[in-house]
């Protein structure tokens, strides 16, 4: 905990302003944007699991001086997999639909978990961010221009991670039950 390295899943909402979301019911385009932090390391995978099963996307975050690690290609499969479950159980569209996370990205069924990909800590010197980016393409098909270059430290690209955040992932779908 010390070195800021998440044991347990976290959650925290926001109020983000984005233009898409204005209406005459949101005039000022106010979204509320639900958010869960997710622990890393292998040995969380059924916190991940059950983390990943409660939301509609996923930014994939990876460490543009390390580069991409075993629990980050993990946390991948898990939410191509989930999304694969949810058109088949029927309660995200069509139950006829197969597949293994629509597209390579994992974005273009219903039921799929939206995954934004973007590297961290690109102000450090020792950065990598092209060939971090070249390196999650070839592993996992991403756009290497579409992969969003953040550092929270510096405040790169948070505002650009944000409206990705608000015009990729869809909201939460009403389940049959729900009344």
């Amino acid at each position: 905990r010390e070195r800021g390295i998440t044991v347990k899943a976290s959650a925290a909402s926001m109020l983000y302003r984005h233009p898409s979301a204005s209406s005459a019911r949101n005039p000022r385009g106010w979204m509320l944007l639900n958010m869960v932090d997710t622990p890393g390391h292998a040995d969380f995978g059924m916190e991940v699991s059950k983390s990943l099963d409660s939301v509609e996307g996923a930014v994939l975050l990876f460490d543009s001086a390390q580069g991409v690690q075993a629990q980050t290609l993990s946390v991948y499969d898990k939410a191509r997999t989930i999304g694969g479950l949810r058109r088949r159980s029927g309660l995200y569209g069509d139950a006829e639909k197969d597949g293994d996370g629509g597209d390579e990205n994992g974005d273009d069924e219903d039921g799929d978990i939206r995954i934004l990909p973007a590297l961290t800590k690109v102000d450090m010197p020792s950065a990598r961010p092209l060939e971090v980016a070249l390196a999650v393409s070839d592993l996992m098909g991403f756009d290497p221009d579409q992969i969003l270059k953040t550092s929270a430290r510096t405040r790169i690209g948070i505002k650009e991670l944000l409206d990705s955040i608000c015009e990729r992932v869809p909201p939460p779908r009403r389940l049959p039950d729900d009344d």
